[in-house]
């Protein structure tokens, strides 16, 4: 992750919006590792826009972080990764795939739980 936001922060110069192109190779992680970070980003749409580039490196992946996202937002995305992680963790040869519907689908459930408890004002942080 933190090599992403150095690419969204410092790679800005004349971009007019907080986009990053990278190859999995490029995250300093095991390329597997880093697509299932790039496919949980992918599930979290009111973070990140995620054009995923193809194998081999030629076609890289591009992040394009919504700028609007606020603190929900981002707490859903916590929030989602954590049970999808304890939902999957026993799961041998997880498909990429199947560990993005289970981060979208309980991403989107976080977000929303989250933001109609801060609508009814029953949210305790």
């Amino acid at each position: 992750m933190l090599i992403l936001w150095h690419e969204l922060l410092h790679g800005r110069t004349g971009k007019p919006d907080w986009s990053a192109t990278l190859s999995m190779r490029e995250f300093g992680i095991r390329a597997n590792d880093a697509s299932k970070w790039a496919h949980a980003l992918a599930s979290a749409p009111n973070l990140f826009t995620v054009k995923f580039g193809t194998y081999p490196e030629r076609d890289r992946t591009t992040f394009t972080y919504n700028s609007r996202a606020d603190w929900q937002d981002w707490l859903g995305f916590y929030r989602g990764l954590l049970l999808a992680n304890d939902a999957t963790n026993t799961v041998k040869k997880l498909r990429v795939e199947d560990w993005e519907q289970t981060m979208r689908e309980l991403v989107e459930e976080q977000t929303d739980l989250l933001k109609a408890a801060v609508a009814n004002g029953t949210f305790e942080g």
